[in-house]
């Protein structure tokens, strides 16, 4: 039978196209952007190249096949599915093959890219002082206006009553009048608009996991409130009653109670309720965390590595040798043991690999499985120069200082050096366990998102209690 290969795009939508039996007919029922234009490019970029020889596809004759058609799910990434040409690569229905950003990264992830490239300045040290010293700035001009607008009413009515105190010396408590009560609701307007503005980023911006936009509509809700309460509160009719009961200076102070209330004491109730829900599976968890740890530990810890002759030293890297059988002590030996366990399991399931993905994107830590998907994509390509297209790709989106998805990894680990020399120099040979102590890595980093998903999905967790294959190295099932 002939080799297939296509290329996916990931658009969260249903595709159909048609494969004839040669491979060479690729029919989309809806267009795919900047992929059915150029089919060649594609199969220059991710073809599999299982064959030493280049001519050896030549010399295969296609079979005379009746044409099928195959339906595929998208998400957010693009990926090849092959067909060797003496065995037929099919996927069941709960089986997935592995996505890759990468793949994407030349079409439609342009955009991605810079939107993230964006949100990494947003949150660095150097755009938060800006903004600080900003609002300072914007706090003290609104200052010196409506202090300079209070100044020229006074000016202009000196008889009219005014306190004087010292730095430190007050001859009165704080007295509100009318005027006052203009100049807080003013600047309470300001603060309303510009968040105003950001109610309408917040309603098309995801649901998160951690209830933060329930959190941000309520406070807004109390300070619409707030505000007009203490300006109703200052109305003649009014102020005879409500005064008596409760005095108006105190309902900013009441305010400011009640939003500590909401922005820290709740969230933090409801953190301890989640992890009392989980707390059997964090126990079960905990060795199989410590076991990976010390795995992905930096190399100044001892490395087991099978004894091999000097001059393979460079095809050992991260630690990892050529003889499994040899190298039990080593991760790509770990990540064989651990490929039955519940959360590869979920991370190779067509369905639910999307919901744990779109779960990471909830939480705000979508990067390690994105890296996991990347790395399965560079374990599948044959060719060096695909191979190393993709370890490049994978070192400056994740590994690097500052990349737009960077991995909480020490850039000191010798190992990231490793791969950075490795790839940079085209002379060695790029082994397939390259980046297997990060992809355990990831796998480490998924445990805690992974626990909380079990916990909140009963449809994943009852599939994952009736998995005869999971294991008890990524928690408890029940």
């Amino acid at each position: 039978m002939a080799r297939i290969n296509s290329l996916i795009t990931s658009t969260r939508r249903r595709k159909t196209l048609s494969i004839d039996s040669n491979g060479k007919s690729i029919i989309f029922e809806q267009a795919m952007p900047n992929i059915a234009s150029n089919p060649t490019t594609i199969d220059e970029e991710l073809a599999d190249s299982n064959t030493n020889s280049p001519n050896k596809q030549s010399e295969q004759q296609p079979q005379p096949t009746t044409p099928r058609k195959v339906e595929f799910k998208f998400d957010i990434n693009e990926q090849q599915q092959q067909q060797q040409p003496t065995t037929e690569n099919t996927f069941s229905d709960t089986e997935s093959d592995v996505g890759s950003l990468y793949d994407i990264e030349t079409s439609i992830s342009k955009s991605i890219i810079n939107q993230l490239k964006i949100l990494n300045i947003l949150i660095s040290n150097k755009f938060i002082f800006i903004l600080y010293f900003a609002v300072l700035s914007c706090h003290v001009l609104l200052w010196l206006v409506l202090g300079g607008i209070e100044e020229g009413i006074y000016q202009s009515n000196p008889s009219q009553s005014r306190i004087f105190a010292g730095f430190l010396h007050f001859t009165s408590g704080c007295v509100v009048n009318i005027n006052g009560v203009v100049v807080v609701i003013c600047q309470a307007v300001l603060y309303l608009i510009a968040e105003i503005i950001l109610l309408i980023l917040h309603f098309i911006s995801e649901r998160d996991t951690y209830y933060i936009k329930l959190e941000t509509f309520i406070v807004v809700g109390m300070q619409v409130g707030v505000t007009l309460i203490f300006g109703l509160s200052y109305i003649g009719a009014i102020n005879r009653y409500t005064e008596y009961f409760y005095a108006g200076g105190n309902i900013i102070a009441s305010f400011a109670v009640l939003e500590l209330l909401v922005s820290n004491f709740l969230p933090l109730v409801l953190s301890y309720y989640n992890d009392s829900r989980i707390v059997s599976s964090r126990k079960s968890t905990a060795a199989a965390s410590e076991t990976i740890r010390r795995m992905t530990m930096d190399d100044t810890q001892p490395q087991q590595t099978s004894p091999i002759a000097a001059d393979d030293e460079e095809n050992q890297i991260g630690g990892i040798s050529d003889n499994k059988a040899e190298d039990r002590g080593s991760l790509y030996g770990i990540l064989d043991a651990a490929s039955t366990s519940a959360i590869l399991i979920l991370l190779r399931h067509k369905k639910y690999s999307e919901q744990f993905l779109l779960y990471a994107q909830r939480s705000y830590c979508p990067e390690n499985i994105l890296c996991w998907r990347d790395i399965e994509a560079y374990k599948k390509v044959k060719k060096d120069a695909s191979r190393r297209r993709i370890g490049q790709f994978i070192l400056g989106t994740y590994l690097i200082h500052h990349s737009p998805l960077e991995l909480n990894i020490s850039k000191e680990d010798k190992r990231v050096q490793e791969i950075e020399q490795v790839l940079t120099n085209k002379s060695l040979p790029l082994r397939a366990d390259l980046f297997d102590f990060l992809q355990l890595h990831c796998l480490l980093n998924m445990l805690d998102i992974f626990e909380r998903l079990k916990s909140s999905n009963k449809e994943i967790r009852e599939y994952l209690k009736g998995s005869k294959a999971a294991t008890p190295s990524t928690g408890n099932l029940n």
